[in-house]
């Protein structure tokens, strides 16, 4: 199996910022944590809040430092290659928490395309749809999103 990423953000915005990520590790197993908000990280989306579902105050109460976030994530994921859905959003994100936390980022994080022939990859939404139905999670949160997303792959992966 491959390892996946999914960051929720405070809005999607050139001065956003990652509030949450979640990971879904080769063996399946997920991690995720809320990132509380460096002093420079000032946008806030209602929008975004009403589609994740994560308050400004709870990150400000249960987020975890943006440094402590990124040394997480670099021990977990070491010198691998992690995939997103949505690579144009997230490797920014990346860049943002890293950069704030003074840490170099030591994997790689690339876009499913990279992995999938353009027909199965067309399927992708459907399928991560049908998984999260079945799956029926009770919140939106980044790690499930990972999770998700692994599963999708991994389904497309065996039809071919």
């Amino acid at each position: 199996m491959i390892a996946t990423l999914d960051i929720e953000a405070s809005g999607i915005h050139a001065e956003s910022y990652p509030i949450e990520i979640g990971i879904s590790l080769p063996d399946g197993k997920t991690w995720c944590s809320l990132i509380k908000p460096a002093e420079s990280w000032t946008f806030w989306s209602k929008e975004a809040e009403d589609i994740h579902g994560i308050s400004y105050d709870e990150l400000m109460t249960n987020g975890k430092s943006p440094t402590e976030v990124a040394g997480k994530l670099n021990g977990l994921l070491k010198s691998s290659t992690a995939y997103s859905d949505c690579w144009v959003l997230d490797q920014p994100w990346l860049t943002t928490l890293f950069q704030q936390a003074g840490i170099v980022q030591s994997f790689t994080l690339l876009d499913m395309m990279h992995l999938m022939e353009e027909a199965p990859y067309t399927k992708l939404v459907e399928t991560k749809h049908h998984i999260a139905l079945s799956l029926d999670l009770a919140r939106h949160r980044a790690s499930n999103d990972a999770r998700i997303l692994q599963l999708a792959y991994e389904e497309l992966n065996h039809r071919v």
